[in-house]
Order: structure tokens, then sequence, then C-alpha cells
């Protein structure tokens, strides 16, 4: 059983959401792990709610600068982009 903190993600301030940590959890549930899907959810879904994703430009800000998800750090990385937004089922381009 994987859990998380109750904000979503992993450790203290400032927060870098995890997206490998997230693929593996789903992965984790794609092979039949029933708890993997829980915590994955949780984190993006705390990410979504907070500030760190830019409803103006589109896109997830790098990290937070609090617990809850709800001050972002306005950088943005293409490399976090490209796993956050896989629709290619892990497989490279």
């Amino acid at each position: 059983m994987v859990t998380i903190g109750g904000y979503g993600g992993w450790g203290d301030a400032p927060k870098f959401p995890q997206p490998m940590a997230i693929e593996f959890l789903l992965r984790r549930y794609i092979a039949g792990d029933e708890d993997a899907l829980k915590p994955a959810v949780h984190a993006l879904d705390a990410m979504a709610r907070g500030g760190m994703y830019d409803v103006v430009g589109g896109g997830f800000s790098r990290y937070s600068t609090d617990n809850f998800w709800r001050v972002s750090h306005f950088d943005k990385c293409c490399s976090n982009y490209n796993i956050y937004n896989r629709g290619d089922n892990g497989k490279s381009p």
C-alpha cells in the first residue's frame, strides 16, 4: 500500500510533482494493484485543484512553493509537459 500526504504528493514545500512516481503507480494499477490508483489520482487532483495548472496559458508549473499546491513557481518545463500529457502508452516517439 502506497501512502501520500493529505495534500497530495510527497514531502514538504517546495513541492515538486513526481511524474515518474505517478506513472509507476498507474503502471502498478494496470498490473493489478488496486491500491495504486488512489494515491496517483489524489496527487494529480491536488495539483490540478491548486495553483499548479495555468488556466490562462495551459500546462503545469514546475513546482509549488507551499504544501497545498496553491502557490506555484511561475516556471514551466517542457520536459514536464511530455510526462504529464503522454498519450503514448509509455512508448517513446
